[in-house]
C-alpha cells in the first residue's frame, strides 16, 4: 500500500512491521511501483534498505511487467543472497521475514532464479564492509553486490568511496543516514533523466508461485 505520495514520491508502510512473510511484503512494492508510475507518467527509482531491498527485486523477478516501469534500483546494505548473522539469530526459532533472510534460504534462492538482473534497469548495490548484520559482505562477492542477467550493475563498497568515514562503523542502520551514501544513490537515481511512457499490462506473471518451488521463466 502507497501510504504517502507526493510529487510522485512513495514511502511502503509493510504488514507486521515488515516481520511477516516478505513474499507478502513483496506485493506491497508492486503496488508502489505501479501507483508512482501511474501519478508520474515515468519510469520508477527504487531504493530499499537491507530486507528492504530484497522486496523490490522479489517483485521485479515473479511479476515480469514491473520491468518496463522500473528506470534504476539502489540497495543499501540488501540481503540479496542472505546472511549468515541470520542464520545464527533464528535458532531455535524467529519470524518470517528473518528465516527468508538467512544466507541462501528458499526465498533468496527464488528471488535470484534464472537471472539476477534485468536488461533496461540499473542496479546499484552500496555495502560496507564491515556491516555487523548483513554479511559476507568483505567484497563483491558478498551477499549484497549482483551479478549477471543483463541489468547495469555497479556493485559499491563505501570504504572504496571514504575510507577514512567507513573504516570503522559496523551498524547496518548507517547506510541509511550519511552523505557518501546519500551521495552516491542520488547520483543512481539521477543519472538518466526519467523517461515518460505508457501503461502497461498488468498481467502478474507467477504472481502466486511460492519461494520454495521452482516455478516460471524469468
Amino acid at each position: 500500500m502507497c501510504m504517502r505520495a507526493t510529487s510522485a514520491r512513495c514511502s511502503v508502510t509493510l504488514p507486521d512491521n515488515a516481520m511477516t512473510d516478505t513474499q507478502v511484503s513483496a506485493e506491497y512494492a508492486v503496488n508502489a511501483i505501479r501507483r508512482v508510475r501511474e501519478l508520474s507518467g515515468r519510469k520508477v527509482d527504487v531504493i530499499g534498505h537491507s530486507q528492504g531491498g530484497t522486496e523490490p527485486r522479489f517483485a521485479l523477478r515473479f511479476w515480469p511487467d514491473l520491468r518496463d516501469d522500473v528506470d534504476d534500483y539502489v540497495g543499501l546494505g540488501a540481503t540479496n543472497h542472505g546472511s549468515v548473522v541470520i542464520d545464527a539469530m533464528c535458532v531455535p526459532g524467529c519470524s518470517e521475514s528473518l528465516w527468508q533472510q538467512r544466507y541462501g534460504s528458499n526465498y533468496t534462492r527464488a528471488m535470484n532464479s534464472y537471472q539476477q538482473t534485468f536488461p533496461g534497469i540499473s542496479y546499484t548495490q552500496i555495502y560496507t564492509r564491515t556491516d555487523e548484520f548483513v554479511q559476507p559482505n568483505l567484497d563483491d562477492s558478498g551477499t549484497t553486490s549482483l551479478h549477471g542477467g543483463g541489468g547495469a550493475i555497479t556493485n559499491v563498497a563505501l570504504q572504496d568511496i571514504a575510507p577514512r568515514t567507513w573504516r570503522r562503523s559496523t551498524s547496518p542502520w548507517a547506510l541509511t543516514t550519511p552523505s557518501p551514501t546519500r551521495s552516491r544513490s542520488t547520483r543512481s537515481t539521477t543519472a538518466a533523466r526519467p523517461r515518460r511512457g505508457g501503461s502497461t499490462p498488468r498481467s502478474a506473471e507467477n504472481s502466486s508461485c511460492p519461494a520454495w518451488t521452482r516455478c516460471g521463466s524469468p
